[in-house]
């Protein structure tokens, strides 16, 4: 957070926040919801930024909608040159919109421990048409904190470290002594691979980590972080085990074959784990049939809760708690909860899970169905289902039961969500750095991570 200090946005939030709570009756700071030309009500959206989807997301909602009109301030394309702190001043100023779009790098901590944002399950077990239960419990209660869920995932994939199970063993999730413990066991191996190479930077490593299994080190519900531990500088010192960079011109270098070589690295065990994304009941399939070529093992980032894998929401949704319309920002948000929405992720091609039970199982049933096109005269024709393996086309065929509920096993027993935030983020790298260039034991540089972090933390509160 640029320009404007943690303390200074968490205290200036924090008297905002208690003066719209004494002035202001059932809605937000008392004002009445405006009324647009078209007769609708308008309700009032913050953004840094918005992709194509989400716009067309809302230009359907306002079109469909007879009561409700959403107006997006997309602060990155309005002020480009510092939106979060535009975003923060506005808010800071009572400018309080009634629904905000999260970006990583807005401090939702900070918004949900100043009480600047509604529970929606209050909205929730108030309406005659949403149930909690209709979705995924597991994903929902990831997202809780202390018992109450602010922040709305309308879908997600899953981040994990995938290997052979045959080398890497069949549980989920492990610690870190174990972790490098199988790094040891096999020291000419690359350890981990990326989505495009065979082998990662350290700083790609450690930021993966970081971002990723935040709430190994962070406690949301308490605002207490634990950095000065030996798991955390045991990752740190293995982080120093990668390259500092890598190569790309060395890849493009050998682009003619570069894929094959890329999936070779995985089948003949040159490179180990690799870092995958979970998004569909295709998945675990493609990395067995593609990847691998041999059942793998969905192992999880070392030390992490449960399973060790991560939540990752495309974005996420939040009413503030004095929001001047919250039964349209609520409306707005029952859009992302409908059967018409979350059956978009119902698709085979779809890289990203709903959270509508419904929905789910939707995706299951059409995960076992052969794709088909239907001929001049009406009738399916079936094809394979085919991905490309840098050689040839590969045929994955299609899910069965037993396959369904791994998949289905794996996001259950998910624990973590994946969390960025710039300030956190920026101390970690900081002083990682005075590891990595030899200025300080990872030992120190934890020391002071823990110490920096835990007053970032503090301000915020």
């Amino acid at each position: 957070m640029s320009k404007i200090s943690g303390k200074i946005f968490a205290a200036v939030l924090a008297a905002a926040m208690v003066f719209g709570m004494s002035s202001c009756g059932k809605n937000g700071g008392g004002q009445v919801p405006e009324i647009g030309s078209d007769g609708k009500k308008t309700v009032s959206a913050y953004a840094l930024y918005m992709d194509d989807g989400l716009k067309k997301d809302v230009s359907d909602f306002n079109r469909k909608n007879t009561e409700y009109k959403v107006e997006v301030t997309e602060y990155g394309k309005d002020f480009p040159d510092d939106p979060l702190t535009r975003l923060n001043n506005d808010i800071i100023a009572g400018k309080i919109p009634d629904v905000i779009i999260l970006h990583p790098y807005m401090p939702v901590d900070s918004y949900i421990s100043k009480g600047f944002l509604a529970d929606l399950y209050g909205f929730m077990d108030n309406d005659e048409v949403v149930s909690r239960t209709d979705y995924l419990e597991s994903v929902m209660k990831a997202y809780e904190t202390n018992g109450s869920l602010y922040e709305l995932a309308p879908s997600f994939s899953v981040n994990t470290l995938a290997g052979k199970a045959s080398l890497a063993g069949n549980n989920s999730g492990w610690t870190v002594d174990e972790f490098i413990d199988f790094a040891d066991e096999n020291p000419d191996k690359n350890i981990i691979g990326g989505e495009f190479t065979v082998n990662i930077s350290s700083a790609e490593f450690f930021s993966s980590v970081v971002s990723l299994c935040y709430e190994n080190f962070i406690d949301r519900g308490t605002g207490k972080c634990s950095f000065a531990t030996e798991d955390f500088v045991g990752l740190m010192e293995f982080a120093d085990r990668f390259p500092s960079e890598i190569d790309l011109e060395q890849i493009n270098a050998n682009s003619n074959s570069y894929w094959n070589d890329y999936y070779e690295a995985y089948r003949d065990g040159e490179t180990l784990l690799k870092i995958c994304s979970i998004g569909n009941f295709d998945s675990i399939r493609i990395m067995e049939k593609q990847t691998f070529t041999t059942p793998v093992a969905l192992k999880g980032y070392p030390g992490a809760a449960g399973n060790g894998a991560v939540l990752d929401a495309h974005f996420e949704l939040v009413i503030a708690a004095k929001a001047s319309n919250p039964d349209g920002a609520w409306e707005f948000l029952k859009y992302f909860l409908s059967d018409e929405y979350q059956d978009n992720y119902a698709k085979n091609d779809s890289e990203r899970f709903p959270i509508k039970v419904s929905a789910v199982e939707k995706a299951a049933e059409a995960s076992k169905e052969m794709p088909y096109y239907e001929d001049d005269n009406g009738r399916k024709v079936y094809e394979q289902k085919t991905v490309w393996n840098g050689i040839s086309a590969v045929n994955i065929g299609i899910n069965t039961d037993e396959d369904i509920q791994k998949v289905l096993d794996f996001i259950n027993s998910t624990q973590n969500i994946s969390r960025y935030n710039s300030g956190i983020n920026n101390i970690i790298s900081e002083e990682a750095a005075t590891y990595f260039s030899g200025k300080k034991s990872a030992k120190e540089a934890a020391e002071v991570i823990q110490n920096r972090v835990q007053n970032y933390l503090d301000e915020n509160r």
